[in-house]
């Protein structure tokens, strides 16, 4: 485990060092705000792609996407309620972003995999962004539908399951351009959460709280009890509930930066979380036997 966030922990000094040497004289806002745009244009569609003609899908794959709906509506329903009724004297950006917080996360094993794909990317590209930006009122009506089902990441995973569902695999060429995308959009995406840490996020701890709750205490609970009701067992519900228990997803920074929501504090939201995930797996794993 240790062995594996490493690097992680290593770009997002890194991410911190570029804000306070600004090598070339870019200030990291700026940085930031570029590297999103690639990122969502090319990187998180190319990754993706590469994830769903890859990855192998088990027995009864439609439960694990049913479990994710279930769970992330609940803890998307759990944090809109949480700061957009009972914490009314947080920011708007705020509320917005911390609802994402509070709500998904990623991993990367087969289970994860159809779980953030099928599930989360579906329903945070969608429902998720509509509803923090709601609760944030810096959007809303058919033009915010119209932009949000529009967004690429939603059409990648809709165009990599219509290609899927032809039989045709990806040509070897294309293999190979899609692996290198993933390796540096997991870099590049973890380095933005680095340019968007900053003191500004830790002054303002107390709003995340809840989120952190709901997202690394709440949400795994929650997934254990969906998978029970819905007769996955052993290592299959173990795994989900790992997944929700995992860290708030880099790539909300990206959707923060975009809609205008707090960056700061989502950067802070997923580097507590990762270290919150981290300290419970014991217990979750415990939890599933």
């Amino acid at each position: 485990m240790f062995e594996r966030l490493a690097p992680i922990a290593i770009i997002l000094v890194l991410g911190l060092l570029w804000q306070i040497l600004r090598p070339g004289g870019m200030p990291a806002a700026e940085l930031r705000r570029t590297l999103n745009t690639v990122n969502l244009y090319l990187l998180v569609p190319g990754l993706i792609f590469q994830v769903i003609g890859s990855t192998e899908l088990p027995e009864r794959t439609w439960l694990i996407p049913l479990a994710a709906w279930i769970t992330l509506g609940l803890t998307l329903a759990l944090s809109s309620l949480v700061y957009g009724r009972l914490l009314p004297g947080v920011a708007a950006p705020t509320r917005g972003a911390m609802i994402l917080a509070g709500s998904y996360g990623i991993d990367a094993a087969p289970v994860p995999i159809l779980y953030t794909l099928f599930g989360a990317i579906p329903l945070v590209w969608t429902v998720g962004v509509a509803t923090a930006l709601r609760v944030a009122g810096t959007g809303g009506g058919h033009s915010l539908w119209r932009q949000v089902l529009g967004s690429p990441p939603l059409l990648a995973v809709v165009g990599a399951l219509a290609w899927r569902a032809t039989g045709i695999g990806y040509a070897p060429a294309v293999v190979a351009f899609l692996d290198m995308i993933t390796a540096v959009a997991l870099v590049i995406i973890v380095f933005v959460v680095g340019l968007s840490l900053s003191l500004r996020g830790v002054q303002r701890v107390r709003a995340l709280l809840p989120a952190l709750a709901i997202k690394s205490l709440l949400s795994p609970l929650i997934a254990f009890a969906v998978a029970s009701l819905l007769g996955i067992d052993g290592v299959t519900r173990a795994a989900l509930v790992l997944t929700a228990a995992s860290a708030s997803f880099n790539v909300g920074v990206v959707i923060a930066d975009r809609y205008g929501l707090d960056a700061d504090l989502y950067a802070l939201s997923v580097a507590a979380s990762v270290v919150l995930f981290v300290l419970l797996v014991p217990l979750w794993t415990a939890l599933t036997g």
